[in-house]
């Protein structure tokens, strides 16, 4: 006969288990659970509020350099303009002189205000690459064509050396290319009093992958090894140059990081130095971009069709518009985005060159319209000339997809002439 078994009383609220027995206490356990949760979603909630003002922060950010870049690029645009249009017709060699001074002190602010902006982009992450099908022998000859005026006449020669010719076309960001060529270039010329300064171009193809070499070679004084170790940091500056930012070269090596290229440097005190960008580039089919070589049109061809200028800057408007008749080609213009579509309704404009960041209607939202109203025979080239480019500018978006190019303001005669004659001879032939 079994013993009866006294069971004294046990508190517990969970069920008994599968032998029939009364479960354990957990009221302890689930009060931990349940503060442990609640301690999670205040911190999770403090997190998120965190998260938010600092999204805050960075958009207000965002949009003061966007300001602050239209604010400084659209003045120094009629400035570079106003030059250039001076620069033209005969001048006596004082008035050459003085063009030329100008000339160089304008580049000069240029590369400061990008220097400046396009740095403190990065350290926001709000830089972004735009690469479109571009002739890298065209950037460079470019890049290489200014750095000679500002030389002058100074016993300084700049030249360029192609041991390998690139591809006709590469997809690459030209505007990044450009900085950072310019930048190499603008260190070489500064510390270089006399002797040579000479770019290097080499280039090896994979599988329709480039693979790009430039290297910018001076015989200045060379880089002390104290200080070597220094010169890809902000705000370090050589010792016998006061005037700059300090930002020139450390801007060169992270625009070549974010292409995914390198620079590095070579020096030898007494003997120069060579700066080597390296970058790779996917090759584009001439045929397939339905790109053409920019072909300058004669005189009658010039007159047989009109471009448009489109700006909300008055003197903007009025620069552009002169360079451009200057040249030979027949222009009109818009002072804003809905006026751009009234006028490209009634005529068809070989090319129209858009300020993006415009009231009542920006330049997308224009392109976007203008590019509804066209039929297959009658195209446009629209060109994105704006102050914005690096900040929701174009490049990256659907709404972009309706410009064929951009281009950074201030933009000089020599850019003008060369992007009209390519897009002019494509819109031609459409």
């Amino acid at each position: 006969m079994a013993l009866a078994r006294s069971v004294g009383p046990v508190s517990s609220s969970s069920p008994p288990d599968e032998a029939g027995a009364p479960g354990l206490s957990v009221a302890p356990a689930s009060r931990d659970v349940v503060a442990v949760e609640e301690r999670l979603r205040r911190e999770n909630e403090q997190l998120r509020r965190e998260l938010e003002t600092t999204q805050s922060q960075l958009r207000a950010k965002r949009e003061f350099l966007s300001r602050m870049s239209h604010g400084l690029r659209t003045p120094l645009n009629g400035v570079v303009g106003g030059i250039d249009l001076l620069g033209i017709g005969p001048l006596d060699p004082e008035q050459r002189s003085l063009i030329d001074m100008m000339r160089q002190a304008t580049t000069e602010l240029s590369g400061l205000v990008d220097g400046i902006l396009d740095y403190t982009l990065i350290e926001l992450g709000a830089l972004r690459l735009m690469p479109k099908a571009a002739s890298l022998v065209d950037v460079l000859d470019e890049s290489v064509g200014r750095y000679r005026r500002i030389v002058g006449g100074r016993p300084v020669g700049l030249e360029m050396a192609y041991h390998d010719r690139p591809p006709a076309l590469l997809l690459f960001d030209a505007l990044r290319v450009t900085q950072v060529v310019s930048g190499l270039l603008d260190n070489a010329v500064k510390f270089t009093r006399r002797g040579q300064v000479v770019l290097s171009v080499a280039c090896s193809v994979v599988q329709d992958r480039a693979s790009i070499t430039l290297s910018v070679r001076d015989t200045g004084p060379g880089i002390p090894s104290e200080r070597l170790s220094k010169i890809f940091e902000p705000f370090v500056q050589g010792e016998a140059v006061p005037r700059g930012t300090g930002l020139g070269l450390a801007m060169c090596r992270q625009l070549s990081e974010l292409m995914g290229g390198t620079l590095e440097v070579q020096t030898a005190v007494g003997h120069g130095s060579c700066f080597t960008f390296c970058f790779e580039a996917d090759v584009v089919d001439r045929a397939a971009a339905h790109e053409r070589p920019a072909l300058y049109p004669p005189a009658a061809e010039r007159a047989r069709g009109r471009l448009l200028v489109v700006d909300d800057d008055a003197l903007s408007r009025r620069i552009t518009s002169k360079l451009i008749r200057r040249l030979g080609y027949a222009v009109d213009v818009a002072r804003d985005g809905e006026e751009a579509v009234r006028l490209a309704a009634k005529h068809a404009y070989r090319i129209v060159l858009m300020d993006y960041q415009m009231p009542t209607m920006d330049g997308s939202e224009a392109a976007r319209r203008i590019r509804a109203a066209e039929t297959p025979h009658r195209r446009s080239a629209i060109v994105a000339v704006t102050a914005t480019t690096h900040v929701g500018g174009p490049g990256g978006n659907n709404a972009d997809a309706d410009m064929d190019d951009v281009v950074a303001k201030p933009v000089t005669r020599q850019t003008l002439e060369t992007l009209i004659a390519r897009w002019w001879n494509q819109a031609a032939e459409e």
